[in-house]
This record gives structure tokens, sequence and C-alpha cells, in this order.
């Protein structure tokens, strides 16, 4: 298969896995695909895990998207949402580099 038609059919495969309320597993198959543009679109699992304490997860998501959560204002708000309970001043930065990011020029 090649590889676009294998990122696009795990996306949509991903995209089924979040809509059954397995978020995990769909985000294991969005980091597979290497686009943080589709794990931006997950946010909303994101903040029910996070409500739910399960900070690690998300932080193990992000670690995939390691090299784009710099270029990404919504995986930079969920890092600093990550930190938040164990390192708060650093998390302040993210949210920072977020609302930056975010804000109309």
């Amino acid at each position: 298969m090649a590889p676009a038609n294998l990122a696009a059919l795990l996306a949509t495969s991903a995209h089924i896995l979040e809509a059954s309320g397995a978020v995990e597993d769909a985000a294991q198959l969005l980091m597979q695909t290497g686009d943080s543009g589709d794990m931006t679109a997950s946010s909303s699992p994101c903040a029910w895990l996070i409500a739910q304490g399960r900070h690690k997860v998300i932080e193990e998501w992000l670690a995939g998207f390691l090299q784009t959560v710099g270029a990404s204002p919504w995986l930079l708000y969920w890092k600093g949402a990550c930190l938040m309970p164990q390192a708060p001043q650093e998390s302040t930065a993210y949210f920072e580099k977020a609302f930056r990011l975010l804000r109309p020029a």
C-alpha cells in the first residue's frame, strides 16, 4: 500500500475508534500517521482524560509528536495542561506560547 493511502486509512480508522470511545487506541493510530493536525482534532478526548487525572496518557501522545509540538498552538496548550499538576511554571510557558500563536495578528 502506498504510504499516503496507509496514512489516510490509519487516520480514518482512528476517527472511527475515537467516535466509539476508544480514545487511546485512536491516538496510537494517529501517532503512526505522523500528522499532528489529526491529533489536535482529539482535543475533546484530551480534556476528558485530563479531567480524569490521566495527564500521563496525553504526555505520551504528545511525545509521539515531539518535533511538531512547537508548531501547533493546540498541542502546546495540551502540553501545558499535562504539566500543570507537577510543573505549573513550565506549563505557563506552554500556555503563553499557545496564546501567542492563537492570538490574531
